[in-house]
């Protein structure tokens, strides 16, 4: 499998040595060493270069990245809910890196976890949080409200300004067995 649009999710990312291996470990370590590193770190994730800057203290920040690292943990549990319960023994995550909610501790954990695996995983749940915060910050989430309600608008003066309603329609599904 080609991981190279996310190497964080390639189970042997720590193993290869790249730009990208090399310059995580290098804020690991300075994250590691100082909190205000940390502050830092956390202010590049949640207020990326061109937002509007935010003086958020650590913990602030600490108890913000805590909810999207949570939030990983709920999209976790819905993706395994929907597999069959024999296959599940496989892909539970480690309980140490479903508990840990510090965006520090799960580094230490894809760095110098016991095994492959638990590396991995802590690694994923950071990716995934990552994303999950991305999908929030992403504009169009951000305007969506706005953008129906124009849509709405335009529809209304437009396309149904001459019509009328005759019947209440309700609108529903239900999910299959599979």
């Amino acid at each position: 499998m080609d991981h190279t649009a996310h190497p964080l999710l390639d189970p042997h990312f720590a193993a290869e040595r790249s730009r990208l291996l090399h310059l995580i470990r290098l804020s690991y370590r300075r994250m590691r060493q100082d909190d205000e590193a940390y502050r830092q770190e956390l202010t590049r994730f949640f207020f990326p270069i061109g937002s509007q800057s935010n003086d958020m203290r650590l913990p602030q920040m600490l108890a913000r990245a805590s909810e999207y690292l949570r939030e990983a943990d709920i999209y976790l549990d819905a993706t395994l809910d929907i597999l069959p319960e024999e296959r599940l023994g496989s892909v539970l995550p480690d309980q140490e890196v479903r508990d840990c909610h510090d965006v520090r501790d799960l580094m230490r954990i894809s760095f110098d976890g016991p095994s492959t695996l638990k590396r991995f995983e802590a690694r994923r749940k950071l990716f995934l949080a990552q994303t999950l915060l991305h999908i929030d910050q992403c504009r169009v989430i951000q305007d969506g409200p706005r953008h129906l309600s124009h849509f709405e608008e335009i529809l209304n003066r437009g396309l149904w300004q001459h019509t009328r309603q005759i019947h209440d329609l309700t609108v529903g599904y239900r999910l299959g067995p599979d």
